[in-house]
Protein backbone atom coordinates (compact mmCIF):
# COMPACT_ATOMS: atom_id res chain seq x y z
CA UNK A 1 0.00 0.00 0.00
CA UNK A 2 1.32 3.45 -0.96
CA UNK A 3 0.16 6.84 0.18
CA UNK A 4 0.39 10.06 -1.84
CA UNK A 5 -0.19 13.56 -0.49
CA UNK A 6 -1.37 16.63 -2.39
CA UNK A 7 -1.16 19.99 -0.70
CA UNK A 8 -3.66 22.78 -0.57
CA UNK A 9 -4.79 24.61 2.55
CA UNK A 10 -5.02 21.15 4.15
CA UNK A 11 -3.15 18.13 2.72
CA UNK A 12 -4.98 15.43 0.77
CA UNK A 13 -4.01 11.81 1.03
CA UNK A 14 -4.69 8.74 -1.07
CA UNK A 15 -4.09 5.05 -0.61
CA UNK A 16 -3.41 2.82 -3.60
CA UNK A 17 -1.69 -0.48 -4.36
CA UNK A 18 -0.78 0.02 -8.02
CA UNK A 19 -0.20 2.86 -10.46
CA UNK A 20 -0.99 2.82 -14.19
CA UNK A 21 -0.13 5.42 -16.78
CA UNK A 22 -2.93 5.60 -19.33
CA UNK A 23 -3.80 7.57 -22.46
CA UNK A 24 -6.05 10.62 -22.01
CA UNK A 25 -8.92 8.83 -23.79
CA UNK A 26 -8.70 5.89 -21.35
CA UNK A 27 -8.65 8.18 -18.32
CA UNK A 28 -11.61 10.14 -19.70
CA UNK A 29 -13.52 6.84 -20.18
CA UNK A 30 -12.87 5.80 -16.55
CA UNK A 31 -13.92 9.27 -15.37
CA UNK A 32 -17.10 9.24 -17.45
CA UNK A 33 -18.00 5.64 -16.54
CA UNK A 34 -17.67 6.50 -12.84
CA UNK A 35 -19.87 9.59 -13.31
CA UNK A 36 -17.44 11.53 -11.13
CA UNK A 37 -18.36 15.03 -12.34
CA UNK A 38 -22.04 14.29 -11.80
CA UNK A 39 -21.44 12.79 -8.36
CA UNK A 40 -19.26 15.77 -7.32
CA UNK A 41 -21.64 18.51 -8.46
CA UNK A 42 -25.27 17.34 -8.35
CA UNK A 43 -27.42 17.10 -5.22
CA UNK A 44 -30.17 14.50 -5.42
CA UNK A 45 -32.87 14.44 -2.73
CA UNK A 46 -32.90 13.45 0.03
CA UNK A 47 -29.20 14.39 0.13
CA UNK A 48 -28.31 17.95 1.08
CA UNK A 49 -24.94 18.03 -0.68
CA UNK A 50 -23.14 16.19 -3.51
CA UNK A 51 -21.67 12.74 -2.87
CA UNK A 52 -18.08 14.07 -3.08
CA UNK A 53 -16.44 17.23 -1.85
CA UNK A 54 -14.51 19.40 -4.30
CA UNK A 55 -11.70 21.85 -3.68
CA UNK A 56 -9.93 24.21 -6.02
CA UNK A 57 -6.18 23.74 -5.40
CA UNK A 58 -5.00 26.04 -8.21
CA UNK A 59 -6.58 28.97 -10.01
CA UNK A 60 -5.20 31.51 -12.48
CA UNK A 61 -6.37 33.46 -15.50
CA UNK A 62 -6.61 31.12 -18.48
CA UNK A 63 -4.00 31.58 -21.17
CA UNK A 64 -5.07 33.47 -24.28
CA UNK A 65 -3.95 30.37 -26.19
CA UNK A 66 -7.03 28.42 -25.00
CA UNK A 67 -9.29 30.79 -26.96
CA UNK A 68 -11.88 31.36 -24.22
CA UNK A 69 -13.67 34.59 -23.20
CA UNK A 70 -11.65 37.13 -21.18
CA UNK A 71 -11.96 36.45 -17.46
CA UNK A 72 -11.99 32.64 -17.88
CA UNK A 73 -10.14 30.88 -15.04
CA UNK A 74 -7.90 27.83 -15.36
CA UNK A 75 -8.53 25.64 -12.30
CA UNK A 76 -7.21 22.40 -10.84
CA UNK A 77 -9.93 20.73 -8.78
CA UNK A 78 -9.62 17.78 -6.40
CA UNK A 79 -12.59 15.54 -5.62
CA UNK A 80 -12.34 13.92 -2.20
CA UNK A 81 -14.17 12.39 0.73
CA UNK A 82 -12.87 13.50 4.13
CA UNK A 83 -9.59 14.67 2.53
CA UNK A 84 -9.09 11.26 0.81
CA UNK A 85 -8.20 12.24 -2.76
CA UNK A 86 -9.48 10.22 -5.67
CA UNK A 87 -9.88 12.53 -8.68
CA UNK A 88 -7.86 15.52 -9.93
CA UNK A 89 -9.15 17.48 -12.94
CA UNK A 90 -8.37 20.61 -14.90
CA UNK A 91 -11.27 22.83 -15.89
CA UNK A 92 -11.90 26.21 -17.48
CA UNK A 93 -14.39 28.24 -15.46
CA UNK A 94 -16.18 30.74 -17.69
CA UNK A 95 -16.54 34.30 -16.37
CA UNK A 96 -20.34 34.49 -16.47
CA UNK A 97 -22.61 32.76 -14.01
CA UNK A 98 -24.60 30.61 -16.45
CA UNK A 99 -25.56 27.17 -15.18
CA UNK A 100 -26.93 23.99 -16.70
CA UNK A 101 -30.21 22.30 -15.76
CA UNK A 102 -28.51 20.81 -12.65
CA UNK A 103 -27.30 24.24 -11.45
CA UNK A 104 -23.68 23.39 -12.31
CA UNK A 105 -21.60 26.24 -13.76
CA UNK A 106 -21.04 26.02 -17.51
CA UNK A 107 -17.40 25.23 -18.25
CA UNK A 108 -15.21 26.20 -21.19
CA UNK A 109 -12.91 24.08 -23.29
CA UNK A 110 -13.62 21.82 -26.24
CA UNK A 111 -16.10 19.57 -24.37
CA UNK A 112 -17.32 21.98 -21.71
CA UNK A 113 -16.32 19.41 -19.06
CA UNK A 114 -13.48 18.91 -16.59
CA UNK A 115 -10.40 17.19 -18.02
CA UNK A 116 -9.25 14.35 -15.70
CA UNK A 117 -5.55 14.18 -14.81
CA UNK A 118 -5.55 11.54 -12.02
CA UNK A 119 -8.11 9.06 -10.75
CA UNK A 120 -7.93 6.43 -8.01
CA UNK A 121 -10.40 3.59 -8.46
CA UNK A 122 -10.31 0.07 -6.97
CA UNK A 123 -6.98 0.87 -5.26
CA UNK A 124 -5.30 1.67 -8.61
CA UNK A 125 -3.99 5.14 -9.34
CA UNK A 126 -4.59 6.01 -13.01
CA UNK A 127 -2.54 8.92 -14.27
CA UNK A 128 -1.75 10.30 -17.70
CA UNK A 129 1.16 8.97 -19.71
CA UNK A 130 3.77 11.75 -19.55
CA UNK A 131 4.10 13.64 -22.81
CA UNK A 132 7.69 13.26 -23.96
CA UNK A 133 7.59 15.78 -26.79
CA UNK A 134 10.18 18.60 -26.48
CA UNK A 135 8.64 21.97 -25.61
CA UNK A 136 9.66 23.65 -28.85
CA UNK A 137 7.82 20.96 -30.86
CA UNK A 138 4.72 21.22 -28.67
CA UNK A 139 4.72 25.01 -29.09
CA UNK A 140 5.08 24.71 -32.88
CA UNK A 141 2.36 22.04 -33.08
CA UNK A 142 -0.03 24.24 -31.09
CA UNK A 143 0.64 27.27 -33.31
CA UNK A 144 -0.08 25.16 -36.40
CA UNK A 145 -3.21 23.50 -35.00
Amino acid sequence: MRIVTFFSSVPFHATYTGKLEVAPSNLRQLYNDGQYYWRATVVLPPATKPEFETECVYEADASEAVDQPPGTLSQIMVYHVKRAFFVRVHQLMLPDSETDEWERPLLGGPRGEPDPKDLIEDETWYTLIPEKVPKFIRRKRYEEG
